[in-house]
């Protein structure tokens, strides 16, 4: 059975489009850790880390845990910067692959010309 906190994760990760060796990175945990957190017999993290996790993905770590309050608390700036470099990085990254997308279906059409 799927806990909140791997649903919550499993979802943030689709949303920002991030790989689970990248939000490692990110979080500076071991990838292995993280797919812990994912897998079939999924696991809770420690607190320190789910906050290292939280941070990363920009959300609360209330909202990975709960499914309530996603958004981090307004006056801890350090969190909203990350929320926000999080948002603008999801953005680019659709915005990357829609351009790439188009480009490959110009390309394909220049070639049944």
């Amino acid at each position: 059975m799927d806990t909140i906190f791997k649903r919550n994760l499993r979802l943030e990760l689709n949303y920002l489009g991030l790989t689970v060796q990248e939000l490692a990175d990110k979080a500076g945990i071991a990838k292995g850790a993280l797919r812990g957190y994912l897998g079939k017999q999924s696991s809770m993290p420690p607190a320190d880390v789910a906050i290292k996790i939280a941070a990363a993905l920009g959300v609360s770590v209330e909202y990975l845990v709960t499914g309530n309050d996603k958004h981090p608390t307004k006056n801890n700036l350090s969190e909203c910067r990350i929320y926000a470099e999080n948002q603008k990085n999801a953005i680019k990254t659709e915005l990357i692959k829609t351009i790439s997308k188009n480009i490959d279906e110009a390309f394909i059409n220049l070639r049944n010309i």
